[in-house]
């Protein structure tokens, strides 16, 4: 599992969406995954040195997924943000209208 982690943390270092979706799909396995530890370890039976050590590594490259997936959805939301300012505002009439008026510059010497 942690090559699946470590797989994932490398699609989100670049936030483009085929990167997302893949892991989104990524990610599903590796929650399947803890599922099924969480319920063998519910049993009562200890975990041996190898898997806590897994576990802790598993922690660590969470927490830098969920850094990253954190870091697109800004990225993602900064961009609809300006693509937004660009279009302007939609209005009824079918025209667009500017969010802000152009700005004019004069200068003299």
């Amino acid at each position: 599992m942690l090559t699946t982690l470590q797989k994932i943390r490398s699609l989100l270092s670049k936030p483009e969406t085929e990167n997302i979706r893949l892991a989104n799909q990524h990610l599903l396995e590796v929650a399947q995954s803890l599922d099924d530890l969480s319920g063998k370890s519910s049993t009562g039976k200890k975990l041996s040195p190898q898997v806590l050590e897994s576990l802790l590594q598993w922690r660590a490259e969470l927490s830098a997924i969920a850094t990253l997936s954190q870091t697109a959805a800004n990225y993602f939301s900064r961009l609809s943000e300006a693509r937004a300012a660009d279009f302007g505002a939609y209005e009824r009439t079918g025209t667009v209208k500017t969010l802000c008026n152009p700005a004019q510059m004069s200068l003299q010497l």
